[in-house]
């Protein structure tokens, strides 16, 4: 751990005696960070409880309701007495006004029920009830008395109201960057505080890089920068031009986008059971595109909610939909089919909630909210518009489990053209003559026709059952169905999941036809067919089938043949011996369908097998005088069911080569999970309690009743969602968006609580420049780049970060803003800046996940062997050392080196990371592989720099080019002590010193301990 401050040493973790990284003694302190004076943890916990959870309130002679009374009402009242009317006791209603009117009539406001009840002493009588801990202050109380005394103004919550631009005639606001130091100053004024001045032009560099790119601004950043700041003809405009390059940088949808994949619970796996891979790389690759490309918003949440809805859908759009198909799914045995579809339902529910309005919408899917007006109806109403996919809700464990499209590079589009191309001549060849062929078939014909009247192998009727639903088809090629591996019963039923299944006979099943069967809506089913096979005597008969899905051969109560699907529908493609006994014979086939078309096929080969009476018509029916029909009919039963003529077998093998080098092809090709709707809507139902099999009321699709409605002429579809989201009425989706973007800058939000703008959430700290930017956004068209823009331009970025005691007293989270925003960095922006400064990050945009080393074990110990995600591999060569947004994310385990800086799983969206401090974190960046890598390649780069000829120059050079200042002399000697002790100590321990550097170079394994210290400093932790 490196603690670095006026009083606090560096200490180096060290795991065997001698250490690898010695203890450093404690005289050498590094006063680094002194330009921040840390605050202890004890002294910041005082400060925050005296500060509140809640945003400054401004001072007022009157009460602000919104301010001061709703809270107090959300939280001590409204469980009981708001909108979850299951939950409301004495039919009162204190979040409406209507309801107020209950306790607080009469003319004298002061002497009402809901005072006697606040300022009771009697523990039956007094509200809120002691039980509930939540008993007001006086303080509270005489704020609700001031509010009864000034006429109990009651206001909509401030968030249901749709954003106004508020407007000064004594001070315009030309634009967005002028609104925000206008409302910024004027909060800072009023606190009794001072701002902080500009930040220097080296702090103020490093801060718009880390905050618009995710990386440390180069060496070569710093020099221009600086000499365009010193040429008077470029000094005023050299910020601006800095912004706009960094903003035209690719490296800011890298940035920008990992905040969305956070939101929207991205990840490389299912996140359940198995969590087997799941490709979905290219939204993600989408989403960093779309937003280097500064995509209006609203057409970015359009193309996510319903890209494939949109006319003429272009792929990409398609690729975009795939936002509704990021939750997380599994097809673990015994689950549950209506249960994991309602799960899922409710998951993208609960997302749409949470990514575009803000709001605890999930709190609703038992009964309605407690605190916001979101009925449990208009919770299903909303989930509506996400129940009708075209595919089902269990995954197959595979990859790209229905509704997915490919997504082909140039060559492999080529490579598939090319091979259909020569498939289908090929076909064309097999469908003409062939004259060695129809010489074989002609021989065939006169043998067929000089059979006697009876055959010696007789074909029964086919019969029929199912499909039995399935939940997976995980276990269905083992389950026993009906009597597939017992004597045959025509009017033997079985009872099935609650259902009786029953034989029907299907003599329409015909041999050498592609049939297609029955399936079960939204999930695998599996189907028996049943044929009765008899034989006079002991015989080696040929089963010729094909089927979309999976199927195992039963014959005589034995398995004798099991293929596991799915598979493309190719008839006949597989043969199977049947050693068929004296006598009857039941033959079962049963066919499992996974997904799409169930059909199949199927036919009998052998001499002494019966032929189909409607082939043997055919047959006696002279050469000549058939027609052209029933010519083919019997060239195509002889061609796939009887030749054997080589130059017939050549040419089927050269089809299957085709088409497994077309399945080949097809297999390499990138694949992404879409929406596909439905053709007819499913029924939504009010699940009582939230229970999948409770089925209440239906419901149709519709939106919170409690917002502005959709417009006539608006499909009522997810399309029609997106554009009611983006409406100039719609009171949250701008203002979510910008609050979330203000977030990202400086470290919280103007809404603290992102994830929750209703009653239970935080207050704006200026709420008057939320509504100005939310209402300029949306006037903008929505431009993403813009908003960055003039918030990084702004006085309140643009300030020193330096703290007084005044600001430590009175604003300790630096929520006014009166000095510049410092927080510790991300866990991404750690590592790539590591990598970055040491010239490891390798700049490639895109592409699929890559696995960065971790500790072996991770994964298996939350897998499951079975899983083609239990062992973790790590990448090689150029992938380890990629941006950390491209790192594979296995859900049940993502990355350590991102989870101990708070990253989350992705299982669930998340608007806002915790940020916490942790030895973990110390220990991580000081011993894990690519920090320690970066360290030694920053080192060596040390020694690479011409002209460092000597140690200082060398110290001034790494820490400059690390931190982007120069060291002040103290700090320089500090250092300068620091490599001299640790050259002596590897000195003394060559063996050490090789095991660090790769050789026996004292000096540089000093260097490299002293890089990971620079690394290390919280300056370069934090911006």
């Amino acid at each position: 751990m490196v603690a670095i401050g006026d009083k606090h040493p560096i200490l180096l973790r060290v795991s065997h005696q001698p250490p690898l990284m010695p203890f450093i003694d404690c005289r050498f302190r590094l006063t680094l960070a002194r330009r921040f004076p840390a605050v202890s943890a004890v002294s910041a916990l005082l400060l925050l409880v005296a500060w509140g959870l809640c945003a400054i309130p401004c001072a007022a002679e009157t009460i602000d309701f919104a301010q001061e009374i709703r809270p107090l009402l959300s939280d001590r009242c409204f469980a009981c007495h708001g909108p979850d009317e299951a939950a409301r006791r004495a039919d009162l209603r204190l979040d409406l006004a209507v309801g107020l009117d209950d306790v607080v009539s009469g003319e004298n406001l002061d002497s009402s029920e809901l005072v006697a009840r606040i300022t009771s002493d009697d523990p039956g009588f007094v509200m809120p009830p002691p039980d509930d801990g939540k008993r007001l202050s006086r303080e509270e109380v005489a704020k609700i008395r001031q509010w009864l005394a000034e006429g109990a103004v009651y206001e909509t919550h401030w968030s249901f109201i749709a954003p106004q631009k508020e407007s000064f005639s004594n001070t315009p606001l030309a634009d967005a960057t002028a609104a925000i130091d206008f409302f910024v100053d004027r909060e800072i004024e009023r606190a009794g505080l001072t701002a902080n001045g500009p930040a220097d032009d080296r702090a103020i560099l490093r801060r718009v890089c880390l905050d618009l790119t995710g990386l440390p601004p180069s060496r070569g950043q710093l020099e221009n920068y600086l000499r365009d700041r010193s040429n008077r003809a470029t000094a005023d405009s050299a910020y601006e031009r800095l912004v706009d390059s960094l903003l035209a940088s690719h490296h800011f949808g890298e940035h920008v986008g990992r905040y969305w994949l956070d939101l929207v619970r991205f990840g490389d796996t299912h996140g359940l059971h198995l969590d087997n891979y799941r490709e979905m790389w290219p939204y993600r690759d989408w989403v960093i595109n779309a937003i280097n490309d500064n995509m209006p918003l609203d057409q970015f949440i359009t193309e996510q909610l319903a890209g494939d809805l949109l006319p003429d859908a272009t792929v990409d759009q398609k690729i975009a939909s795939g936002f509704n198909r990021l939750n997380v799914t599994t097809n673990e045995a015994g689950s549950i089919y209506d249960e994991i579809f309602a799960r899922n339902v409710i998951d993208r529910t609960d997302a749409f909630g949470t990514v575009f309005l803000g709001m605890t919408v999930g709190c609703s899917s038992c009964h309605d909210h407690k605190f916001d007006p979101i009925t449990i109806r208009d919770y299903y109403s909303m989930s509506a518009y996400f129940n009708s996919l075209d595919g089902r809700a269990m995954d197959d464990d595979m990859k790209n489990h229905a509704p997915s499209i490919l997504i082909p590079t140039a060559e492999q589009a080529a490579a598939m053209e090319d091979a259909q191309q020569q498939l289908a001549a090929l076909e064309d060849e097999m469908n003409g003559p062939i004259d060695t062929v129809d010489a074989a078939q002609l021989e065939w014909e006169q043998s067929v026709s000089n059979l006697p009247d009876t055959p010696i192998v007789t074909l029964g009727a086919t019969h029929l059952i199912g499909p039995f639903p399935q939940p997976t088809t995980l276990l269905s090629y083992d389950q026993v169905f009906a009597s597939q591996q017992s004597a045959f019963d025509p009017k033997q039923s079985f009872e099935f999941d609650g259902e009786t299944f029953a034989w029907t006979e299907r003599n329409d099943l015909r041999c050498l036809d592609v049939h297609s069967l029955g399936i079960v809506e939204d999930r695998p089913s599996v189907t028996v067919l049943h044929k009765r096979i008899t034989a006079p005597s002991p015989e080696i008969a040929t089963l010729l089938i094909g089927a979309c899905g999976g199927y195992v051969v039963y014959l005589n109560g034995d398995q004798i043949s099991k293929h596991e699907g799915p598979d493309g529908t190719q008839p006949l493609s597989d043969k199977i011996d049947l050693p068929l006994a004296k006598g009857n014979n039941d033959l079962y086939i049963k066919l499992v369908h996974h997904q799409g078309v169930n059909q199949f096929s199927y036919a009998f080969r052998s001499p002494s097998i019966e032929v189909p009476p409607q082939l043997i018509e055919l047959l006696r029916i002279p050469k000549l005088d058939r027609s052209e029909q029933q010519s083919a009919a019997i060239q195509r039963y002889y061609r796939s069911v009887y030749c054997t003529h080589p130059d017939w077998t050549l040419l089927v093998n050269l089809k299957r080569g085709l088409q497994q080098a077309i399945r080949s092809i097809r297999e390499s090709i990138t694949t992404t999970l879409v929406w596909k709707e439905l053709a007819e809507p499913k029924q939504a139902y009010v699940l009582d309690r939230g229970q999948y099999d409770s089925l209440g009321e239906s419901v149709e699709r519709r939106t919170p009743s409690f917002l502005p409605g959709m417009l006539k002429g608006w499909p009522n579809d997810r399309l029609g969602l997106a554009k009611w989201l983006v409406s100039e009425t719609h009171p949250l989706t701008s203002r979510v968006a910008v609050n979330r973007y203000w977030q990202q800058i400086f470290g919280t939000g103007l809404v603290k609580t992102s994830e929750d703008f209703g009653s239970q959430g935080s207050l704006p700290s200026h709420p008057e420049l939320l509504d100005w930017l939310s209402v300029d956004f949306r006037e903008s068209g929505w431009n993403v780049k813009q908003l960055f823009k003039a918030i990084v331009m702004s006085n309140a970025y643009r300030r020193s970060a330096e703290t007084d005691a005044d600001q430590l007293r009175i604003d300790p989270n630096n929520r006014l803003l009166a000095r510049g925003p410092r927080f510790r960095l991300d866990a991404e922006v750690l590592r790539d800046q590591a990598l970055a400064l040491s010239c490891l990050l390798v700049d490639q945009v895109g592409g699929p996940s890559v696995r960065p080393p971790q500790p072996a074990g991770l994964w298996k110990a939350v897998g499951y062997s079975s899983s083609n995600t239990a062992v973790f591999v790590a990448d090689s060569g150029d992938n380890v050392y990629r941006r950390s947004v491209y790192m594979f994310w296995k859900r049940t385990s993502p990355p350590p080196q991102m989870t101990t800086f708070d990253a989350p799983s992705r299982e669930s969206c998340t608007a806002r990371r915790e940020r916490t401090n942790t030895p973990l974190q110390a220990l991580v960046l000081l011993n894990e592989t690519q920090y320690m890598e970066a360290a030694k390649q920053f080192a060596n780069r040390v020694f690479a720099v011409p002209g460092l000829s000597t140690t200082t120059k060398k110290i001034d050079w790494a820490f400059e080019t690390i931190t982007m200042r120069p060291p002040t002399m103290e700090e320089r000697q500090e250092i300068e002590s620091l490599i001299a002790d640790l050259t002596v100590y590897y000195e003394n321990h060559l063996e050490l010193a090789s095991q660090l550097s790769g050789d026996s170079s004292a000096e540089l394994a000093a260097w490299i301990v002293a890089a990971s210290t620079l690394l290390n400093l919280d300056e370069v932790l934090c911006k």
